[in-house]
């Protein structure tokens, strides 16, 4: 692979961008804000360019040609021509795999293009149910809450769809109770807490909806997934006989148990 010669073309449409790599971003990136500063210095930060069946394709450095095109000036760019697409779809997670690098919608908008089915899946849960990527991953993979084996799944292509039918589950369920909490029926740690919840088989999701319609006053905003499972108790249990009680911090407690077990064994199977 041979990147000692640094070339420069102001032939922009020579350039094509590979499937998978990050999107260009809409609002003023650093490297802008950068050239705007202290002037453009292409030639000083090359970027990486392949030669694949007679095309040139951008493997890093999207910005930069960007940035040139934009200004007129000289793209620079090292050139490299013994990798495979595939190879260099590789390279691109992995240069990008750096923390604070690609935000986890760059990794899922990379993967649709890639065409990986259980990406293109998540995005249509997301957005069919108004649930952000992060919490949609956890529910449709089993996990329940965000983990660091699910992230690292996620960004390496591995995610898979593993629970589909509980996730939507826990989504017609925040549906129900969306009329009752607009403001926070979509909230990271609320939703957690309703996940958590429905996980739970003496949870009545028809009976939390029930009390709601006459309580709704009492749901308000919090700060983390026990201040919202204290708040939901007094809701689930209002009026109920001895009974008919059912402590929801007990049930979360369970499920927070079970999934640790869960995740310990996920992590054996990993390693």
């Amino acid at each position: 692979m041979n990147t000692s010669k640094i070339h420069k073309s102001n032939d922009y449409s020579k350039f094509h961008f590979i499937d998978g790599n990050r999107p260009i971003a809409n609002r003023k990136t650093g490297l802008e804000k950068s050239i705007e500063a202290i002037g453009y210095y292409g030639h000083a930060f090359p970027s990486v360019v392949m030669s694949y069946k007679k095309k040139l394709y951008i493997l890093d450095g999207q910005h930069r040609y960007m940035e040139a095109q934009k200004r007129d000036e000289a793209f620079y760019y090292v050139l490299v021509n013994d990798i495979s697409m595939k190879k260099a779809r590789e390279l691109i997670i992995h240069w990008n795999n750096a923390p604070k690098s690609w935000a986890i919608k760059d990794y899922l908008c990379s993967f649709i293009d890639l065409g990986y089915k259980d990406y293109i899946a998540l995005d249509k849960f997301s957005k069919e149910n108004n649930i952000d990527i992060s919490t949609s991953i956890a529910l449709l993979s089993g996990y329940g809450q965000r983990s660091s084996q699910m992230n690292k799944d996620f960004k390496s292509g591995a995610f898979e769809v593993k629970a589909l039918s509980k996730a939507k589950e826990i989504a017609n369920h925040l549906n129900d109770i969306r009329p009752f909490a607009p403001k926070i029926y979509r909230s990271r740690e609320f939703v957690n807490v309703i996940s958590a919840l429905t996980s739970c088989r003496q949870y009545d999701k028809k009976r939390m909806v029930t009390k709601l319609e006459y309580q709704s006053d009492k749901l308000e905003a919090k700060f983390t997934q026990k201040q919202y499972i204290y708040m939901l108790d007094e809701i689930y249990n209002c009026r109920v006989s001895d009974k008919n009680y059912m402590s929801l911090m007990d049930l979360y407690e369970r499920y927070l148990r079970s999934r640790k077990s869960l995740l310990r064994e996920n992590e054996k199977e990993a390693a």
